[in-house]
Parts: C-alpha cells; structure tokens; sequence
C-alpha cells in the first residue's frame, strides 16, 4: 500500500501514473484536509477506485492518548513496523495549540535526564509518519496552530 501523507502532488502523479497534473493536485488537497475516505476526493471513480485498492493516507495509529487538567494532550502512535514515538499538544492562555511532533523512533543523545535518551535511536520517521502525527491530531484535537520537532536530540 502507498501512504500518500508523505507525498507531494507530483509524487502523488508519478505514483498513480496521473497525467491531468491537477488530479493529483485534488489528491493533495483532500489529504491536507485531513480526509482519509477517498469517496471525499472529487476525482474520477476509475482513480477513485485505484486509490481504494492500493493506498492509504496513512497507516500511523493512536493506541493510547491523555489529557491533564490544563487541556494538553498526548498521544501514543504505533507505526507498521510496531514502533511507537509520542505526539504532544500543548495549549497557551490564548488557546493557540502547539503540537510537538517525533521525528526519530528514540535518540542516540543518551542525556541523563530524558527517557527517550536511555532508549537509543532505532530510526528517522518516514515524511509520512510525521504528516501522519499531525492529521491524527487534528482528528483527535481539532486545529493544530503550531508545529514543532522532537526527537532530533535537542
């Protein structure tokens, strides 16, 4: 299956063989709405059906998620090769949402004082597992303002 989140429309046309640029210009439009049925997508229903057969948006799942008491969320994602990385949103007084999106499966930093350092690095994310933290928090949270990067050894 190709996971579309990570993928430009040119690659999305390159992918599908699409030659009418714009359909997967569509494509792309659909996913950064975060639309994850392709009846949504206003395109043909023989590239409807392709999509159907051999795609997904994305594959990340949320297998756990918490909330404190000041509203800030956190969740627990579970890749396709059973990995997990943590995706956080935190709120401000102004009610902007950040969310703090992994980039790595664990850090080779090994600072004394973060978790995730003791676990050592396993791997990058694919682009489609980061796109794919952000629409399942915006599934989950509603609109995410900001965007920000863990996992890079900060």
């Amino acid at each position: 299956m190709i996971e579309l989140a990570g993928l430009l429309p040119d690659e999305i046309a390159e992918a599908f063989r699409i030659e009418q640029k714009f359909r997967a210009k569509q494509i792309f439009f659909g996913i950064s709405k975060g639309w994850v049925d392709f009846q949504k997508f206003n395109i043909p229903s023989d590239l409807r059906q392709e999509l159907i057969s051999s795609a997904v948006v994305f594959s990340p799942r949320v297998n756990q998620s918490f909330r404190d008491d000041e509203g800030n969320g956190k969740f627990s994602i579970t890749l396709n090769d059973g990995n997990c990385v943590e995706a956080v949103v935190l709120s401000d007084k102004s009610g902007r949402r950040t969310l703090c999106v992994s980039s790595q499966v664990g850090c080779a930093m090994n600072c004394a004082f973060c978790k995730t350092g003791t676990l050592g690095f396993a791997r990058n994310l694919t682009a489609s597992e980061i796109v794919a933290q952000f629409l399942l928090a915006e599934q989950i949270e509603g609109k995410i303002d900001n965007v920000v990067f863990m996992g890079m050894g900060e």
